[in-house]
Parts: C-alpha cells; structure tokens; sequence
C-alpha cells in the first residue's frame, strides 16, 4: 500500500533540521521519502517502488506535526487494572499485599485485555515501542504484534509464576528476523529470584 501523508510540520529528529513543511511517503511498513514541499519531488523513491502520485491513500496532516514516535522504556502493560490502586503505600507492602495476591488472579484473558488497553493508552499518546516485562509473555507479545506496537519482551524470571525452560522458549520464539517483537533476558528482580535461578539463567 502506498500512502501519502501531506500537508504536515515535521520534526526528523536531525541533529541540524528545524521543523519544516513536507510531506511523507510510506510503500507498505517503510517510509520511502520524506522531503520538503519547496524542493522538486523525485519522479520516483527508492529504485522505482513508488511512481509519484499513486496512492492507495493521501492523508491531509492540516499542519500538524509529524515525528518520530516516543519510547517507553518500561512498562508492565496489564497492570492497567491495578492503576492507581494502593498507591500511597510503600513498595513491599503494595507488592506483597496488594498487587501479588491481584496478580494470582489473573488469567491469560484478563492479562490479554489489560495488556490491549495499555497499548491502546500508549498509541494515543505517540509511544510506538515499548519495553515490557510482564507475567505471561506470550500473551502480551501476540497482543502488541496484533496491535502493531513494537515491543521488546523481557522474561520477568521470577521463583513463582516461571522458570528458565519457559524464559528460553520465549526467547526462540520472539526472536525472528523482520518482527515488531523482539525478547531479552531478564528477571523480575533480586528480592524474587534465588541465586539458583539466576545462575541458571
């Protein structure tokens, strides 16, 4: 598909370009050229893939600005459910008495739907990549793959909910080349792990 955003402020994020008018151009998940509207437009990008003027779609950016899309660098995305709960109590006894016992309740549909919510938040507000780690790894790599966000999966090892035979089936199965997800090792954290487990790891 060919899709033609006009009309638009962009922000490239180039050490020594200021926002200028321009537009972009997008041949199916790449952006094949992105050029001021006061220069002459190539009659064609990238080796000929898209022939100027034909669009499948033209987006009218009424000069909004376009820019490179946010980043969040840690997220435990289903835990939109436990928002703003029991936040005022110190970390060990929001952990231990009110988010894990939460947690044993959760299934793989409730942790899909959370996790949809979460990226649904994330998307409104421009992040385009997440950092996650979260119970059940699957479910939330197929729901950002579904969703088209780009996530970075990490482990989450911990002594309780998994173990490192499942952290390396996830790893081979996230890791593939020209996919929005991608896997990392991780563990939850010192205070869940023991030594064992993270020598294993």
């Amino acid at each position: 598909m060919n899709i033609r955003l006009y009309n638009a402020k962009i922000l490239s994020m180039n050490a020594d370009e200021d926002i200028f008018d321009g537009e972009i151009w997008i041949k199916d998940d790449k952006i094949a050229y992105v050029g001021n509207v006061n220069t002459n437009f190539p009659d064609v990008v990238n080796d000929n893939e898209i022939p100027l003027k034909q669009w499948d779609r033209e987006i009218d950016c009424k000069n909004n600005l376009l820019m490179p899309g946010f980043k969040d660098a840690h997220t435990h995305s289903p835990m939109t459910f436990l928002r703003s709960y029991a936040d005022d109590l110190p970390l060990d006894k929001w952990l231990n008495e009110k988010v894990f016992p939460n947690e044993e309740k959760l299934d793989a549909d409730s942790i899909r739907a959370f996790a949809k919510v979460a990226v649904l938040e994330y998307l409104h507000s421009g992040i385009t990549g997440i950092f996650d780690m979260y119970l059940q790894p699957d479910v939330v790599g197929e729901v950002c793959e579904e969703m088209g966000m780009r996530c970075v999966l990490v482990s989450g090892l911990n002594d309780f909910t998994s173990s490192v035979e499942q952290t390396q089936k996830e790893y081979l199965k996230w890791n593939q080349p020209d996919s929005l997800i991608s896997y990392k090792l991780g563990f939850h954290a010192e205070y869940t792990c023991q030594r064992d487990l993270l020598i294993r790891l």
